[in-house]
């Protein structure tokens, strides 16, 4: 960390749902430069999802449409590192009750985004871990952190929801021991 910085992660799990979503990425990282050094780790499935498939992500799988990587990277900010999950393999389609498998797929990217930020994040010798890890769908238009990154003076352990009626994987984050708890 040559720029004494805080270091930020932002963790881009799920689904993409339109290239165009990540414009707003860009800008939202844009927008942190100044006061963190800020790098960008994006885990989604090997398909890509349609915005009216949102509580039936079978539909998605039917249609099988493949995540163009160069186009990825063209349009979401510079990322340590893109991985593609299997959506054949790796997919629920149902959980153990019969259910959409949606909030499995979610909670699952979720942990395998983390554990890609650690595994690069171990593979650079020298350099120091993220302390702050900011987790959201890659489908989400976040114009600002709602809440300040740094709390207490940074020393203290936090966790910052997005306000909801029910439990949701769009937007989290907090200090890198707190969301380590939460992803994995």
């Amino acid at each position: 960390q040559q720029s004494g910085k805080p270091i930020v992660a932002i963790l881009l799990p799920g689904l993409i749902r339109n290239y165009k979503h990540g414009t707003h990425w860009k800008r939202f990282v844009d927008s942190l430069f100044s006061a963190y050094t800020v790098r960008v780790y994006i885990c989604v499935w090997s398909i890509t999802g349609a915005v009216g498939n949102n509580f039936a992500q079978a539909a998605d799988r039917a249609r099988g449409t493949a995540v163009d990587v160069e186009e990825l990277r063209r349009c979401y900010p510079a990322a340590v590192s893109v991985q593609l999950v299997d959506a054949v393999t790796e997919w629920v389609g149902t959980d153990s009750e019969g259910f959409d498998g949606r909030y499995i797929n979610q909670w699952k990217m979720v942990q395998k985004c983390f554990e890609l930020m650690e595994a690069e994040e171990e593979a650079m010798k020298g350099c120091p871990r993220s302390e702050y890890v900011i987790r959201a769908r890659p489908d989400l238009r976040v114009a600002c952190l709602p809440f300040a990154l740094q709390r207490g003076g940074g020393s203290k352990a936090y966790l910052a929801l997005q306000e909801r009626l029910w439990g949701s994987d769009n937007f989290f984050f907090g200090d890198y021991n707190s969301m380590r708890t939460v992803c994995c």
